[in-house]
């Protein structure tokens, strides 16, 4: 894999040598995370192109400058960027978690961009949630305390997250994740994550979409990405039985597998 910078975004990325015409897989992340999380699927390169990226403040790439670049469609205006400055072709997205809402919103800037989609253990309708809705006032509160002081500097580092449990609400995986992305980041962008309005995205999806979800997950319901495979005309859902919400480090072989499938009949000849 290569590495490279796309300079205008600050953002790091990671591909294989790019064939063209072949499919290209591009994996965005989640909240606090890096693409260091999908190491396990760089070996898709033998039959893919693939491109892994670190969203701003998360990773290796930089943290922002100003509160707006943590929003959602701030992202999607990162990755759209990237895509177009790597040259992808055939693009499918594959999204955890909260880099779901960044796949989103790429989908809905960049109409007939991409080819087709991938959520694992999405949610749309994170700031409706009982959870959020609780934490609000201390998310608002912390991020506004924030606001007053210099934006960090510097770059995070990638986590080899074979070192920390694969429970969803492990402590120590989540505070090593929340410390290399930077509290102040991790603070704004969990505030737009809770701001962001995907409903009105689903209906102007016009690709295939497959929605990879654990009746496990404690942190986004199950029900949820049934919600959203019934308003996305071409969606389907598949459940992983027992699989908790880090589908993506846990149930790698499964995973994988979906994503083949999913990709190789989207591209029958």
């Amino acid at each position: 894999m290569e590495e490279g910078r796309y300079s205008k975004a600050g953002i790091y990325y990671k591909c294989n040598k790019f064939k063209k015409g072949k499919i290209t897989l591009v994996f965005i992340h989640g909240l606090s995370g890096s693409m260091s999380a999908w190491k396990p699927y760089e070996d898709l390169s033998v039959r893919y192109n693939l491109l892994f990226f670190d969203l701003k403040g998360h990773g290796k790439s930089i943290k922002p400058e100003k509160y707006s670049e943590c929003s959602v469609e701030s992202l999607a205006q990162d990755l759209a960027g990237l895509i177009e400055e790597v040259r992808a072709e055939n693009i499918v997205l594959i999204s955890h978690s909260l880099g779901t809402l960044v796949a989103l919103a790429y989908l809905d800037q960049e109409k007939n961009k991409a080819k087709a989609a991938l959520f694992v253990s999405p949610d749309y309708r994170i700031g409706e949630t009982w959870r959020a809705k609780f934490f609000r006032p201390f998310i608002i509160s912390l991020a506004s305390v924030f606001s007053f002081f210099n934006p960090p500097k510097g770059r995070g580092l990638h986590i080899d997250y074979s070192d920390y449990s694969k429970a969803d609400w492990n402590l120590k995986r989540m505070v090593a994740d929340a410390k290399n992305t930077n509290v102040r980041v991790y603070a704004y962008c969990l505030k737009f994550a809770n701001k962001f309005v995907a409903r009105g995205i689903f209906e102007k999806i016009d690709i295939p979409v497959l929605i990879i979800h654990g009746n496990k997950d404690t942190i986004f319901p199950l029900g949820d990405s049934t919600k959203m495979v019934e308003r996305i005309k071409n969606a389907k859902l598949k459940v992983i039985k027992g699989g908790n919400h880090l589908l993506v480090l846990n149930q790698t072989a499964k995973v994988k597998k979906e994503i083949k499938e999913f990709v190789e009949n989207i591209f029958k000849e």
